[in-house]
């Protein structure tokens, strides 16, 4: 009877059986691999069972496995502290301690990824993070996290919890080498609160998709200091979507205050005095920071180099993350303060789409133009665009732009669309 069944009919019995699914994969070698299309499908690995993970997965009585993959959940294992040192930012030695075992689980991870199968059956999403045993995330019993939050809130000096590494970023050593991976074709980086930031441009160069939303970056993610020596290459990346911060993480502000930007009403939320009893540094950035400066040139510029080392892209969204403030523009009214870019190239276009005044310095324009040339158009066709009325209080700039024509002319006329250039 187990063997008369098709595997279909068994995908299908399978998808009701889900605690009892794996018990069935020992009734036969057929029901095996049925059941395990199902139970290998997503997986959770961290620092300390690569072994089991090579051992279970890539063994070769059971070559397939590593197709049935679909997604995979690692976690960096860093270095523990004790509750000493909870009281405390991380320091220099702390964060060559961290950058040094973060590289030791991703080059440990993409020596095991390299030996699965590189077919067009074994695609997977890599989903990777970082968290110390210290971290409040990191403890299991939920009542006693509970005592810990509420000591903090009582005692912050005491427990800083998150704020003692929000100032750290993860990096990927020199001596790192990471095998190429092929099963790897999309990558999602949990990078913000409440994990560990985590900068990703080693492994970004063997993917085909890159999503990084949201994520602290500057320049150097797609153009490192080093490349006049060593020219990055991303032979096979066709997408590439980052929602950044306001902020490189180097401190270089990449927006400052709009000088139309003036305290309007708050919104329902807020009273008119909401904020009045924050120090000055500790008021929100997003309250005035929407207007682009000079360094934001300089990370266009950069990815304009990068997408010449990008022979298969398709389209790139650089999409900053401003859109969480209180207060508003008296020239902008209801707009949510918005700074996006989009690259296509099968129509050789680039799009800015901006609710601050921005300007597309000359060499950008000139790199973007050698981007399309490069993808086998004449020429590159930019667009700069404004909006006199926000049109993204509930929903993404994408949903309104078409790949080949950009914004229809309908809609530009709606929100009183115009050029930054004119």
């Amino acid at each position: 009877m187990a063997r008369s069944l098709p595997l279909e009919a068994l995908l299908h019995i399978f998808s009701f059986l889900t605690d009892d699914i794996v018990s069935c994969a020992g009734v036969c070698r057929e029901w095996q691999v049925a059941a395990e299309r199902t139970t290998f499908s997503t997986l959770l690995a961290n620092s300390s069972n690569l072994e089991d993970l090579r051992r279970i997965v890539g063994r070769t009585s059971t070559p397939w496995r590593p197709s049935f993959v679909r997604k995979l959940d690692f976690k960096c294992i860093l270095p523990a502290y004790g509750v000493h040192a909870r009281s405390r930012f991380e320091d220099e030695n702390d964060r060559s301690s961290n950058d040094k075992a973060f590289t030791q689980s991703v080059t440990s991870l993409f020596k095991v990824l390299s030996s699965w199968s590189d077919d067009d059956r074994c695609k997977l999403e890599l989903v990777i993070y970082a968290r110390s045993p210290g971290d409040v995330e990191s403890e299991p019993d939920w009542a006693k996290r509970k005592i810990r939050m509420q000591k903090h809130q009582a005692f912050p000096d005491e427990d800083l919890l998150w704020a003692r590494y929000g100032s750290s970023y993860l990096h990927l050593t020199e001596e790192a080498h990471l095998s190429t991976a092929k099963c790897v074709v999309e990558l999602q980086v949990h990078g913000s609160f409440p994990y560990r930031e985590l900068s990703p441009r080693s492994v970004s160069e063997i993917l085909e998709i890159v999503d990084l939303t949201p994520i602290m970056i500057g320049p150097e993610l797609f153009w490192p200091a080093s490349a006049s020596k060593n020219i990055p290459y991303w032979p096979n990346l066709t997408k590439i979507n980052v929602r950044y911060a306001s902020a490189t993480p180097s401190g270089t502000w990449l927006f400052e205050r709009d000088p139309r930007w003036r305290d309007v009403s708050p919104g329902r939320y807020h009273t008119p005095t909401w904020n009045e009893g924050d120090p000055p540094g500790e008021k929100n950035i997003n309250q005035f920071r929407t207007m682009p400066n000079r360094e934001l040139n300089e990370l266009y510029l950069a990815a304009g180099r990068a997408a010449q080392q990008m022979p298969r892209l398709r389209t790139m969204i650089l999409w900053a993350d401003i859109r969480c403030s209180g207060d508003g523009l008296e020239e902008v009214i209801n707009a949510i303060s918005d700074h996006w870019f989009q690259y296509t190239s099968s129509s050789a276009r680039a799009t800015w789409v901006c609710t601050s005044e921005f300007h597309v310095a000359p060499e950008v324009r000139e790199v973007w133009d050698a981007v399309a040339k490069s993808h086998g158009q004449s020429h590159i066709t930019i667009e700069n665009l404004g909006f006199h009325v926000g049109p993204y209080e509930s929903a993404s700039p994408t949903e309104y732009y078409d790949d080949e024509h950009g914004f229809d002319e309908d809609f530009k006329k709606e929100y009183g669309c115009f050029s930054w250039d004119s």
